[in-house]
């Protein structure tokens, strides 16, 4: 649980970087810089990259959602008989010569 917060922390912290380092260099900046306000509106996209990719912390996080994944998985693949199984014939339906 521990390693799942340290990484959705980090992710988070991640995703903020590039719009603190862009306000940052503006408000700093004595001169005008060329950055349009939609450029900004684009920086923020990046913030919910630690929504889109907290699945994929879960399952490296937790190892018992993983085995359950898989267990779900190989029950969906037995249930959708997904190998090759012999074919039935009818007998009637065979000519005899």
């Amino acid at each position: 649980m521990l390693r799942e917060l340290v990484f959705v922390s980090g992710l988070e912290c991640i995703s903020w970087s590039p719009v603190s380092l862009i306000s940052g260099i503006d408000i700093i900046s004595t001169t005008k810089t060329s950055f349009e306000p939609e450029f900004k509106w684009v920086l923020f996209g990046f913030i919910y990259l630690a929504i889109l990719f907290s699945p994929l912390v879960s399952i490296i996080a937790l190892p018992e959602l993983k085995i359950e994944i898989t267990k779900w998985t190989q029950k969906q693949c037995a249930c959708n008989n997904n190998g090759i199984h012999p074919m039935m014939i009818n007998p009637s339906s065979v000519e005899r010569t």
